[in-house]
């Protein structure tokens, strides 16, 4: 049967496979932290001992060994692929249709990381506020900061490919891809708002959530202005890699200060980026 037009997708398929990548996402996490406590065991630890240990959020080494932060983001990123894939099985359609990957140009790939850049510093500010006032379980930072610093260089090179570029593809494909494909016809305002929504919803730590959620508004924005996948995917993957880099080379304070001044200058920068785009688009329908 020929595959179906991707404009067949509705809200409803695209939440439902949100949900698909919520419940692999969880499946995965238990998965594996089940593993860990075996192989805790298996070298003589106390089976109640191992449990604490796994639940510890400051022993735990899912979140404080680099080796297993790796692993952990590779298999949670397994989960949400499989949740892609089960979709595309299931609407009859190929990825192309869905999540469009096309060469970029410089301006696009330039302008889209000033969107996301520009936003970075807003993003930073959300994920802050949210710690101070919300939550104080483990930050993604501290998590960050265990992966960046405690791994060794062939290790720490391994790491970041893991993590700056699989949650990328991954990510991108299905929520600037699918999930963008099932919203698309109510505009861009409501496209980019609720897949910026879901993307930030799906990583459950309420800080994290909070800047994933602006950082998703720029791959939105970009997805729009450029009709493919491509340019926000090469941002995704870019800004993972800084954020890793930064945080081994030149290490975050441990008191945080919401720095304004940085949103003073990203804001504008984001701005230009989004003029940049449209510019390109718009000479790009001319011809």
């Amino acid at each position: 049967m020929a595959p179906r037009n991707p404009l067949s997708l509705t809200p409803i398929s695209g939440v439902t496979t949100w949900l698909v990548a919520l419940a692999m996402v969880f499946i995965a996490s238990v998965a594996l932290a089940g593993a860990a406590a075996l192989l805790a065991m298996d070298a003589g630890l106390p089976a109640d001992r191992a449990v604490r240990l796994l639940t510890d959020p400051g022993a735990s080494p899912l979140l404080t060994s680099p080796t297993w932060i790796a692993v952990t983001i590779l298999v949670n990123e397994l989960g949400v692929a499989a949740a892609l894939w089960i979709a595309l099985r299931r609407l009859r359609l190929r990825l192309a249709q869905v999540a469009p990957l096309t060469r970029p140009e410089t301006a696009e790939v330039f302008g889209t990381l000033l969107l996301v850049f520009g936003l970075a510093p807003l993003a930073e500010i959300a994920a802050e506020l949210v710690y101070r006032y919300v939550s104080r379980d483990t930050t993604s930072e501290q998590v960050v900061q265990a992966l960046a610093r405690g791994s060794s260089g062939p290790g720490f090179l391994l790491a970041l490919l893991i993590a700056a570029t699989v949650p990328a593809l991954v990510e991108e494909t299905l929520f600037r891809g699918l999930i963008f494909r099932a919203f698309e016809r109510y505009g861009a305002l409501l496209t980019i708002a609720i897949t910026s929504l879901l993307f930030g919803a799906l990583h459950l730590n309420p800080s994290q959530a909070a800047g994933t959620f602006i950082l998703g508004i720029a791959f939105g924005l970009s997805r729009w202005q450029t009709r493919s996948v491509t340019p926000s995917l090469i941002g995704h993957a870019l800004y993972n890699a800084a954020v890793i880099v930064s945080e081994r080379f030149a290490p975050t304070a441990e008191v945080r200060v919401v720095a304004v001044w940085h949103v003073a200058v990203g804001v504008p920068a984001a701005v230009f980026g989004w003029w940049l785009l449209g510019e390109r688009q718009a000479r790009r329908d001319a011809v």
